[in-house]
């Protein structure tokens, strides 16, 4: 998602600025001006009428993108969303259309594999569920149904199943009475969240949704199982966890891989730092996510290599990819867009990340095969959700 005006860009190389004159600041003489028209103030109805885009997700053919656009209603006092489609076939010129009803929610468009279904989470029922969208016609059908909602999903490389986030704890497997209703109880110091409210002791576990079948239940951890993805062949799935004795005492995460066939899980990068949104190498070999080395929240979130069967140690994907700062923290009464997962180019050899500079979003090109970053996109603008085509040839 591009939030500015549609203008050229030129990929460049990252340099440095010369600050061998002592760091003094020049600062130009002013010059008359002519002075613009100004314009009208906003009022509360410009706000009202916004709509944010977002979330764009490519199909695999190339011809389509899904994505959401959020919009207020100022007689509910609520927002609602619905999910768009536009074609790519025709350049600019195309139109967009609205593919679900927006009434209430409907969010996080993902195509399947083949690219003949649009799966979507909508909280039309209550709580966030997955609905599937036939691209041949018809009306979207809801697929889950677990009873606490999903925060995430993704669909299983061969399209049989989809890995969703629910919250859980033990005591659900004993139909146990809901006195959430009446009391609470404290037992751990993120027991309430702001945007989730009360947890009640549930943690967010990993679940199996087949096409056809009942929903299983994969993981029973103690903590959070957040920002899963599949491994290309579909047997394996990374994650994010704080499986530390005191998890709520840092702000750390490691990325860790569980078997599917085994359940056997093995840790891939510190616990002492800040691993986020892994992705998988289109090979399979190599794992790239955003990584913090302290527990401040401060410092620099750059893209890192971990090879996947834990061979090695994790390494800053290139020299100089240190300094990129991908932490896209966006927060307004809509929205709130945190960090986008390094998406791998088709060949393997390079990562599409966005990062801040100077108040704005940027795309890099972090080149592992020649050990450069190369910035993408320049001038006023932030820069967000990027996507790549999968089946493209050269990036």
């Amino acid at each position: 998602m591009i939030e500015n005006e549609d203008s050229p860009t030129t990929p460049r190389p990252i340099t440095h600025a010369d600050t061998s004159d002592g760091g003094t600041i020049q600062i130009p003489a002013a010059q008359a001006t002519t002075a613009a028209p100004s314009a009208p103030p906003v009022s509360v109805d410009d706000l009202l009428a916004l709509q944010l885009a977002s979330d764009p997700q490519i199909a695999l053919d190339g011809t389509r993108v899904a994505f959401t656009v959020q919009r207020c209603n100022s007689n509910a006092n609520t927002t609602s969303s619905a999910i768009w489609l536009i074609g790519l076939d025709v350049g600019k010129a195309a139109t967009p259309w609205q593919a679900t009803s927006g009434e209430q929610h409907d969010f996080a468009p993902r195509w399947s594999p083949d690219g003949s279904t649009l799966a979507f989470l909508s909280d039309r029922s209550g709580t966030a569920q997955v609905y599937l969208l036939s691209m041949s016609g018809g009306e979207a059908r809801r697929l889950s149904n677990l009873p606490r909602g999903i925060s995430e999903y993704s669909w299983r490389p061969d399209g049989s199943a989809l890995l969703a986030h629910s919250p859980w704890k033990p005591e659900d497997e004993h139909n146990a009475a809901d006195d959430s209703t009446f009391s609470v109880v404290y037992r751990r110091l993120d027991d309430q969240w702001d945007g989730l409210g009360y947890r009640h002791g549930r943690r967010q576990q990993l679940w199996l949704i087949p096409l056809a079948g009942e929903p299983a239940r994969i993981t029973s951890e103690p903590v959070d199982l957040v920002q899963s993805c599949w491994s290309p062949d579909g047997r394996e799935i990374a994650f994010c966890t704080n499986r530390r004795p005191d998890p709520d005492l840092s702000a750390s995460m490691a990325v860790w891989v569980l078997t599917v066939a085994t359940g056997q899980l093995r840790r891939l990068t510190p616990e002492e730092g800040l691993a986020q949104t892994p992705s998988w190498s289109p090979d399979g070999q190599e794992i790239a996510y955003l990584y913090a080395p302290d527990q401040t929240e401060a410092s620099n979130i750059s893209p890192w290599i971990v090879g996947a069967q834990g061979s090695g140690s994790p390494q800053p994907a290139t020299q100089g990819s240190q300094e990129l700062t991908c932490q896209a923290w966006i927060i307004d009464e809509l929205r709130s867009e945190y960090l986008h997962a390094p998406q791998w180019y088709p060949d393997g050899k390079a990562l599409l990340v966005a990062a801040q500079q100077r108040g704005q979003v940027h795309l890099y090109r972090v080149d592992m095969e020649h050990n450069q970053v190369v910035q993408l996109t320049s001038g006023n603008g932030r820069y967000l959700s990027p996507q790549l085509r999968r089946h493209l040839e050269h990036g």
